[in-house]
Order: C-alpha cells, then structure tokens, then sequence
C-alpha cells in the first residue's frame, strides 16, 4: 500500500497478483477518458474491422474510401464521402489504431500498421552498426562506400544510400517525412555555394550539423568511384 509503482513479478506471470491490480487500474484510467465514451456510426466500426482483418501495413486514401463505400458512407449528414472518410481516419489516428495525418506530403497515405512500417526501415538508420549488421547494411557499403562510410562514423545521410538501405520497402517518400517528424531524422542544410547559387538539401540523423569541404567531396567522388568499379 502507499507504493507509486506496481511490483510485479516477472517469473510468475499472470498468476502474479499484482499482475491483476495493475491490469485493473490501467482498465479504470482508460474506462475515465473521454474518448471510449464517444459514440461512432456503426459503419465506421466495419470500416476499422476491415482494415484489421484484411492485414495490411498501408494504403492509399482512395482505398480507404472505397472502404467506407462498401460500409454504407458517407453516414453523417452534410458530409461527403471523402470528407467523412477523412474525420473517421483522424478519430483513429487519434486513438493509435492507425496512423494519418491531413497534411499534403502525407494525407493520401493510411499507415493501418504503424509498427511495421515505421520501426523495421528506421531501425536500419538508427542502431549500432556494429552489432546490427543485416543484408541492406552490406549492399550499401558495396554500392556506395564512402557514403555509407559517412553516414555510419558521421550521422550524415546522403538520400542516395536509401534505396540501398530501404531496398524493397514500400512508400519510402512518406516514410522519410514521417521520420523527419518524428525528429528520427533532420534536414541538413548544406551552406556550402552550388553552380546554381541554391543551397542543397539532404538528411542526417541524431541531430549535429556537418558541412563538407570542396576538397573533402572532391576526394569522396574519387573514392566512391574505385569504390564501385
């Protein structure tokens, strides 16, 4: 009694009576929001079966809609079929069961599986390249040493490593956004002058700020190039 933390005996499974009172308490937390109490049309609830049942990681908002055709939408009066398909994958965006989010660079994608798209891809970006070392990491040495060499000692992405690192992974646009937003990955300005006189965009990870030399990438091409013949 008194104690702010639930101790539970990991070896004893479910059989633990603590086990019990934390499930209980999660279950009263979660019985007092709000949002279990919100009242949805049926159709929206057909809709959400489907999209578990038919097992899917993504898929385009026009799928999504044709889906909620076949249930019966649009069921809410003064709204479209697109506008109401739009609020129903907001309303569960919200609860975690899916992933969408309105904003141009990402609203025709429906993540139905955040986990499965999300972790594997960043998980080959972010981790210890020592010890995780799988397929994707070896082609990209190989295709693209010196970049790959870069990116693993300096937390520098070059975009052209990720269809090496990325190689049979779907949505990859999306994907790069969503890791910009979740602050996995940061855009790097690169303030160095161009032929053009603009500024060249890539991608880094962990957040520090790198800038190259002439001479430096002048070298990198050269490398890069004996490292592919």
């Amino acid at each position: 009694a008194g104690l702010w933390f639930y101790p539970v005996d990991n070896t004893k499974g479910s059989s633990d009576p603590v086990v019990a009172q934390l499930m209980s308490a999660v279950e009263g937390l979660v019985e007092a929001e709000d949002y279990i109490k919100t009242q949805v049309h049926l159709a929206w609830v057909g809709v959400y079966d489907d999209l578990r049942r038919e097992g899917r990681t993504t898929m385009r908002m026009a799928e999504l809609e044709a889906l909620g055709r076949k249930h019966g939408l649009p069921a809410t009066p003064g709204l479209t079929l697109r506008e109401e398909v739009r609020v129903l994958a907001s309303f569960f965006s919200g609860l975690g069961f899916i992933m969408w989010f309105p904003e141009p660079s990402l609203a025709d994608l429906v993540v139905v599986n955040p986990a499965a798209f999300l972790i594997g891809p960043a998980t080959k970006l972010v981790c210890q390249y020592g010890l995780h070392r799988i397929p994707e990491h070896d082609t990209a040495r190989k295709a693209a040493p010196v970049l790959f060499r870069t990116f693993t000692s300096r937390g520098v992405l070059d975009q052209r490593l990720l269809q090496y690192l990325w190689a049979g992974t779907d949505n990859r646009r999306e994907l790069e956004v969503l890791l910009v937003k979740f602050g996995l990955i940061v855009p790097l300005v690169d303030r160095s002058p161009t032929e053009d006189g603009q500024r060249k965009e890539g991608a880094k990870k962990g957040g520090e700020k790198e800038k190259e030399g002439k001479e430096d990438k002048d070298k990198d091409k050269e490398e890069e190039k004996s490292g592919e013949t």
